[in-house]
């Protein structure tokens, strides 16, 4: 059996902690253990996990935590794809945090019992999210992605920072499954807030209706109608909006070159760009900067 150690993933002694996305297709990853905690975010596909010699389905939205040393496996089959957020990290990394944290019953219940009663349980029993509950999270995970790839200046304590804010959202959600019915869904107001949070927070990338679509658990044309319900766009319009936003921002406070703001926010095409600015601002990016700049000037 593999037995993973932490320089099989981690390669800095000081940064005992990694990120990635891993995609697991009909195939089976053979019973293993690692010398870290696997925190697990399935965000798409289904599939099997094998957890202490016990199987049981998972699915998007499950969210898995695997103590050290505990031997676990997937399974996939033919028709299956799962799509796994990972964030491996030795307790050292985040021992501090982890001593305040245990303070706290519920994150507790979840981070230290939850494992063992989904291992012992005839039923086993682990975190599924709600769709507005997924985006939240799929929110943080974005962020720690972000920073774990970028590693800017002071990105270690911003890792064990949002780690923290994983958990303890993760706490939250746990306890909200004892406190009201497992079966109430969020409000469509609510989940489409959580979706234009989303897309505030990632206007730079390239988010499609399909990959909002899996996060909520709904199908890319009832997504499409609940979206535009809500804010009377598209998802491109409301994406495009955001952008715009934030392109006049950086026209009117830096100099910047109009290229560089373009791919800033997300456009790899300058003419594109200008095409979508002067569509919203009756003003072409460089106008705009002029009038910004010399206001009284006609």
């Amino acid at each position: 059996m593999q037995r993973y150690e932490n320089a099989d993933f981690m390669k800095q002694d000081d940064l005992l902690i990694h990120v990635f996305t891993h995609t697991i297709q009909n195939r089976t990853v053979d019973p293993h253990c690692h010398e870290f905690v696997e925190f697990v975010y399935i965000f798409n596909g289904t599939g099997k996990h094998e957890y202490q010699g016990k199987t049981y389905a998972i699915a998007a939205g499950d969210v898995l935590i695997i103590e050290p040393e505990a031997v676990h496996a997937y399974h996939v089959g033919p028709q299956e794809c799962l799509q796994i957020r990972n964030i491996l990290f030795h307790p050292s990394f985040f021992a501090k945090e982890l001593g305040i944290l245990a303070k706290e019953s519920t994150f507790v219940q979840f981070y230290f019992l939850e494992p063992f009663l989904r291992a012992s349980s005839p039923y086993p029993s682990h975190l599924r999210l709600l769709p507005n509950e997924r985006i939240s999270l799929q929110l943080l995970i974005d962020q720690m992605a972000a920073e774990y790839e970028g590693k800017e200046h002071g990105y270690k304590v911003l890792l064990k920072t949002k780690l923290m804010e994983c958990f303890i959202y993760l706490s939250r959600c746990y306890l909200h499954r004892e406190q009201i019915p497992v079966t109430r869904e969020a409000s469509e107001q609510e989940l489409m807030e959580q979706v234009t949070r989303f897309v505030h927070a990632n206007y730079d990338q390239s988010i499609t209706l399909e990959k909002l679509g899996q996060m909520c658990g709904m199908s890319e044309s009832g997504l499409r109608h609940k979206f535009k319900a809500h804010t009377g766009l598209t998802l491109l319009e409301y994406r495009n909006e955001v952008r715009i936003g934030i392109a006049k921002q950086l026209l009117q406070q830096t100099d910047w070159p109009i290229s560089e703001i373009a791919l800033e926010i997300g456009f790899n095409d300058i003419s594109f760009f200008n095409r979508v600015f002067k569509q919203r601002c009756q003003l072409s990016p460089r106008q705009y900067r002029m009038q910004m700049l010399n206001p009284d000037v006609e």
